[in-house]
């Protein structure tokens, strides 16, 4: 397992970019990229949602590479923002509701293969799973 903390700030996300990318140095381009756009996504939105907090917080990137499946577990102490359950809305339909946000996580489903959230009393856990 490889476990790394950044600053949750939007400077770290090439930094987060690039440790995901490290790390997973050995699946194909294509699938590698998904992932980071996945993790990529998330932890954008930690930032943008945990915006508000006064004092500096921590993401904590995990990623767990084990029998053919990468294990990537984002967790942070902002306020738990309500991510919704996953669902099988389209990107397409969602822009036809014209809804506000929510697009970044229909990507995320779409790339990976399941999604779990796991909320603490002091901060939740979004762990993504791609079976390769």
């Amino acid at each position: 397992m490889f476990a790394r903390d950044f600053f949750c700030n939007r400077e770290s996300l090439p930094c987060i970019r690039e440790f995901i990318r490290l790390h997973l140095s050995e699946l194909e381009d294509i699938t590698s990229n998904q992932i980071i756009l996945a993790v990529d996504e998330v932890c954008a939105n930690a930032i943008i949602h945990g915006r508000g907090r006064k004092e500096p917080f921590q993401l904590k990137i995990s990623i767990l590479s084990i029998h053919n499946q990468i294990t990537v577990e984002i967790t942070d102490t902002a306020e738990p923002f309500p991510i919704p359950i996953p669902t099988q809305t389209s990107a397409a339909e969602k822009i036809k509701m014209r809804a506000k946000g929510g697009l970044g996580l229909v990507l995320v489903q779409k790339i990976m293969d399941q999604i779990e959230i796991e909320r603490l009393p002091d901060a939740h856990i979004i762990r993504m799973i791609k079976r390769i």
